[in-house]
């Protein structure tokens, strides 16, 4: 049995503690199956938009407690699943993946899990109803759209607001003003790479801070009779052929008449040039064969028996592990007494600092609605 606890469901904060507890027999199977960083998936459904999970979170189970920021006034459907990695070191992995939203979930809250293979879970699962009123969510300040404008995106709640508007008022013009520098240099760069060779450009589009590159000349889907039709050294504005002389005063042209002039002018040095690059190739022919016969094979054998050191200490901290297991999951298991989510009726050892911060974070960080 997965059992998930909320004060006040009927009348929620728009940031909620909620506590959950297991059964001895579910903590028995995790025991059995030698599952050692069991998580607690909570994903949090809005009545009113089904389409995507609105509330992501994945807690460690031993946790016990965690907060839960709502995004919409109104009801949700809270539901709860334990999974766990296949391996540890796909942890990483099962968090990122089912986080960054790339693992679709159900309308019930379990996993897509024929096609993330690298996660488990166990058949129960838990649900609660929780109904958010509009007046807990922050109203939006006078500069909101102002601060976001920098960042692309709403503000969650007001802390990350806070952040924003620090940065916003500071940095953020002064880093605004070198963008735009670099934005008229690279403009600039690219009408002279088209001016080079021979293009007529839009220049309205050259001056209007709000064009695109593509506006000034769309190289990209212009074909090669297009491309000579806008080129002033081969036709002219109303499209007729120039003669071909004219092409003995393009830019290229020049510069690669003025290039072999050098070259030809100062000839013995390329001598030296020469003799240096069959001196480098020669030297990274010698460091390459040193690499793969010496230094290659030393590494692999260091690393192999690094790897198994490695590996008999995991077995060994996984064995520590099993052994306390029932200590680890204190004040997790369902022991017949009425849960609270409150921080303060938690075991001493479950109000860790991030539970602290998370709790102080609830009280003084309203979010926005979205």
């Amino acid at each position: 049995m997965l059992r998930l606890v909320i004060d006040n469901p009927e009348q929620s904060d728009a940031t909620v503690p909620i506590r959950w507890c297991v059964s001895q027999n579910i903590l028995k199977e995790l025991k059995q199956k030698r599952v050692l960083t069991p998580y607690l998936l909570l994903t949090a459904w809005h009545h009113e938009s089904k389409r995507e999970a609105m509330v992501r979170q994945l807690v460690p189970l031993d946790e016990a407690m965690t907060y839960v920021q709502f995004e919409k006034p109104g009801t949700h459907t809270i539901h709860a699943t334990i999974v766990w990695p296949v391996d540890l070191q796909y942890t990483r992995l099962v968090r990122k993946t089912v986080l960054d939203r790339r693992c679709e979930i159900y309308g019930d809250g379990t996993l897509q899990w024929v096609l993330w293979p690298s996660v488990f879970h166990l058949d129960d699962r838990a649900e609660l109803d929780v109904n958010v009123e509009k007046e807990f969510f922050a109203q939006e300040p006078w500069d909101m759209r102002y601060v976001n404008y920098f960042f692309g995106d709403k503000a969650r709640d007001q802390c990350e607001y806070r952040r924003r508007r620090i940065v916003a008022y500071s940095f953020a013009p002064v880093l605004l003003g070198f963008v735009f520098t670099l934005f008229w240099i690279f403009k600039a760069i690219y009408v002279l790479f088209f001016l080079i060779l021979g293009v007529r450009l839009h220049w309205d589009a050259v001056f209007d801070q709000d064009s695109h590159l593509s506006d000034i000349y769309d190289f990209e889907d212009a074909t090669f009779e297009e491309f000579a039709r806008d080129n002033f050294f081969l036709t002219n504005k109303g499209g007729e052929p120039r003669t071909r002389f004219l092409l003995l005063l393009h830019p290229i042209v020049i510069g690669v008449i003025a290039v072999i002039d050098i070259i030809a002018y100062h000839f013995e040095p390329m001598r030296y040039v020469a003799f240096v690059l069959v001196v480098a190739l020669i030297i990274v022919a010698v460091l390459s064969l040193v690499w793969n016969h010496f230094i290659k094979r030393a590494a692999g054998s260091i690393k192999g028996k690094v790897l198994d050191q490695k590996m008999r200490n995991i077995e060994t901290r996984e064995e520590r592990q099993l052994a306390r297991y029932d200590q680890i999951f204190t004040g997790v298991v369902c022991e017949g007494f009425p849960l609270t989510a409150r921080l303060a009726d938690l075991p001493r050892a479950k109000r860790t600092v991030r539970l602290r911060l998370a709790d102080i974070k609830a009280k003084v960080c309203r979010p926005f609605a979205r």
